[in-house]
């Protein structure tokens, strides 16, 4: 089995303390840009302020992780630096899956404390085992916490 080394993917994983800290404050850190607080009135995040799409954006990344393989894998380092950036993207599925839990009431902020209640793993790319590689090199099959891709 082998890892993959990429700019989201460091050498050594934090702790579990450390990263809930850095996940804490990239999720905080959604609300502070300029423009949180303009509503977004076209497109897959209509409804939702700037602020609340990027801090969706975050949770889902961090607690329903998906592309951990070529070529989602680069979509899903694109989306996590257009966050980091305060642009909201549309990846994953994860603006439906934000209005469907909006629908039912379900704030950002609730849905990370329901999480963090609930002591569920936050995404670090260390916790992702390559299983098969194809004829490049590049993997094509893995397991992140006991799931396969």
């Amino acid at each position: 089995m082998s890892t993959i080394i990429t700019p989201e993917r460091p050498s050594e994983r934090p702790t579990d303390e450390e990263l809930a800290r850095l996940a804490e404050a990239r999720f905080l850190k959604c609300f502070t840009h300029d423009d949180a607080d303009e509503l977004i009135a076209h497109g897959p995040w209509a409804s939702f302020t700037r602020g609340e799409a990027l801090a969706w954006c975050r949770n889902l990344l961090d607690y329903e992780p998906q592309g951990f393989v070529l070529p989602k894998s680069v979509i899903r380092q694109w989306a996590c630096t257009e966050v980091a950036a305060g642009r909201v993207p549309h990846v994953f599925g994860y603006a439906e899956r934000a209005h469907e839990l909006a629908d039912r009431g379900m704030s950002a902020r609730e849905y990370r404390v329901l999480r963090q209640f609930a002591d569920d793993p936050i995404f670090h790319p260390a916790d992702v085992t390559v299983l098969g590689e194809g004829a490049t090199g590049a993997p094509i099959a893995c397991v992140y916490r006991g799931v396969s891709s």
